[in-house]
């Protein structure tokens, strides 16, 4: 399987500095014929140092360091600790942290266990039959030990978009205890997230997919368009020292679909396709899968590409050839086992792919949104050839598997005295980084026609529903341009029928005879405190209602009884709430009938004096 040689070299794409070493806001050269150098580049960005400051005039790593969830990897592996750790970015997913347009989409750092000494690392491959067109669910892995030159210590990944040029692009670093001369790498990319169960088998976190023999497969329309986009392997091998690196890049396709050279031929004449398939002079380079768990399935395997005709060059390589480079603060592992602070000669290797032209672009589906990658796995070879037997295992790894947006609108309820519920539509990322805003439309769901519904006017992120069952589209907008479109999930929203119970309270009853002092009483009673109300459901209105003997009196004429004929004075009161709930209670004021004649009373006669 023959490979494209690339002389490699220090080069800055998409502001980001390939150049064999990890800092920031530098660039390392290295020349055949002198000593390496370094010249300051400031405003490029790398693997780490600083954090993004929203200021593309400064560099940034776009590894995270400083968070306490950073540190704390980083410090077991400062102590030596011989255990895998993971830093991932150093900024939120697609967002433009250093304000100059440029997408950070995601990246990570992964340290790999070292195998010196009587270190073991717990993912090696047990047999030399483990091979890169296996089903990667039949790999089988140990702890164990490897040569040091294929003992992988160190990787770092990041993909990035370009602005204002929208190319996307793929970088990836990687470091070996020792080179021994040469360097034999593979960076495979899956589509879907990839886990190690705990018998250290390659799983798919959904057991649904990788069914075409443990892969997701390349899909083309007619006219060579990506309709599904597949698994990528790149396969770098090093030599002359360091200044050349020979690039094996492969898809995963189903052969049914290319069945003859022919379709092949065919396919590179169609004008949307991303890639050509590469023949070697002997035929289309096509791997089929062997191992496969399911059985039978060598239809399916990875096809050789290669750029367009008449593309310009689109995967780039440097690597640390002429001498060491300084690694980060934590310290890499060399060939002896040793914590050092420096990349020996020839083991830290870089590369960057431009993703869109070689038709690898997540966006290139024609679907608007990125379509990500799922995990990447780092592997290395005991040799140059492709079909060698695998050695040693970094990853896998979460790269970019999320969604570009992603929407979430929670279920919402109203209380029966309430109009509405407000909906919130919720976008990750949030509209807050620079240059980052959000178009929306809300859609209403119709039972009758069991379609969505859209709602004139509803294109804000907040809508005023009613009892139903919504959900929102929301359309990325970066830089004033429109991108991504992605719905919510449905969310329903309900009003309650009921509120606490409406429960009013009226003062005592009190009654009086003719022998007490009747107007202080009344006025004492009909003005006590005593009316008030408990529950109820949004505002409670208060009435009260006035009798004389049973008749109904304005409060003008709502005076005490009569002294002498006696009578019943009463107040009604009633409390009603905006959830058609309404009560009431009673209360009254009786004077006592005079029911007891007069009786004269006969005095004796009394003389007056003179």
């Amino acid at each position: 399987m023959q490979s494209q040689t690339i002389i490699t070299g220090t080069t800055v794409h998409a502001d980001f500095g390939l150049d064999g070493d990890v800092l920031h806001e530098q660039l390392s050269f290295w020349p055949f014929d002198a000593s390496p150098y370094i010249d300051p580049a400031l405003g490029i960005d790398d693997w780490i140092n600083s954090a993004p400051d929203n200021n593309t005039n400064t560099g940034a790593g776009v590894i995270d360091i400083f968070s306490s969830e950073a540190l704390s990897q980083i410090s077991g592996i400062s102590s030596g600790q011989n255990n895998p750790a993971t830093l991932r970015m150093s900024a939120p997913l697609y967002s433009t942290p250093e304000g100059d347009g440029r997408i950070w989409i995601d990246a990570a750092y992964v340290r790999d266990q070292y195998v010196s000494g009587n270190n073991m690392d717990a993912t090696v491959f047990e047999q030399s039959i483990n091979k890169n067109f296996d089903d990667p669910r039949a790999w089988t892995l140990k702890t164990g030990d490897v040569p040091a030159k294929t003992d992988i210590i160190d990787v770092f990944a990041h993909l990035r978009r370009d602005f204002p040029i929208n190319f996307e692009w793929a970088y990836i670093a990687a470091s070996t205890a020792d080179a021994d001369g040469s360097n034999h790498l593979d960076f495979e990319y899956y589509r879907k997230k990839l886990q190690l169960s705990d018998t250290k088998m390659i799983e798919y976190v959904d057991p649904n997919d990788g069914v075409d023999c443990g892969h997701s497969t390349y899909k083309f329309g007619a006219t060579g368009n990506v309709e599904e986009h597949g698994d990528i392997l790149l396969s770098v091998d090093y030599k002359q020292g360091g200044r050349e690196a020979e690039i094996t890049l492969l898809v995963w396709i189903d052969k049914n679909d290319f069945p003859t050279d022919a379709d092949f031929d065919s396919f590179n004449s169609l004008p949307d396709r991303p890639f050509n398939f590469y023949d070697d002079g002997n035929g289309y380079v096509f791997a089929a899968c062997t191992n496969s768990i399911e059985g039978g399935e060598t239809n399916f395997g990875y096809a050789r590409i290669a750029l367009v005709d008449g593309a310009p060059q689109a995967i780039f390589s440097q690597l640390n050839n002429t001498g060491p480079t300084a690694a980060p603060s934590w310290g890499t592992i060399n060939s002896g086992g040793n914590q050092v602070t420096q990349y020996p000669t020839d083991t830290f290797v870089e590369f960057a792919i431009n993703a869109t032209l070689l038709g690898f672009d997540t966006e290139s589906s024609g679907e608007g949104c990125e379509s990500g990658l799922g995990s990447v796995i780092v592997k290395s070879r005991s040799s140059a050839s492709f079909t060698s037997s695998l050695k040693d295992m970094a990853g896998p790894f979460n790269l970019g598997d999320r969604p570009e947006v992603v929407v979430a609108v929670d279920d919402a309820s109203y209380a029966c005295f309430e109009t509405f519920a407000t909906l919130t539509a919720n976008p990750v990322p949030p509209s807050a980084p620079p240059g980052v805003s959000y178009n929306y439309q809300w859609y209403v769901w119709n039972a009758g026609t069991e379609m969505w519904d859209a709602i004139p006017g509803a294109i804000n992120a907040t809508y005023d529903a009613v009892a139903g069952t919504y959900m929102v589209e929301a359309t990325i907008i970066r830089n004033g341009v429109p991108g991504c479109t992605a719905p919510s999930n449905s969310a329903t929203v309900t009003q309650g029928t009921a509120a606490d119970t409406l429960v009013p309270s009226c003062p005592n009853n009190d009654s009086v005879s003719c022998t007490d002092d009747i107007d202080a009483r009344f006025n004492s009673w009909k003005d006590a405190l005593g009316f008030s109300y408990t529950g109820g459901g949004g505002t409670v209105t208060e009435a009260y209602t006035y009798y004389i003997d049973n008749v109904e009196v304005t409060l003008e004429n709502f005076v005490a009884p009569s002294v002498c004929g006696g009578g019943v004075a009463k107040i009604k009161y009633t409390v009603s709430d905006e959830c058609e709930q309404s009560e009431f209670c009673e209360t009254t004021f009786t004077v006592a009938t005079d029911d007891v004649d007069p009786e004269i009373v006969d005095v004796p006669d009394y003389q007056l004096a003179n």
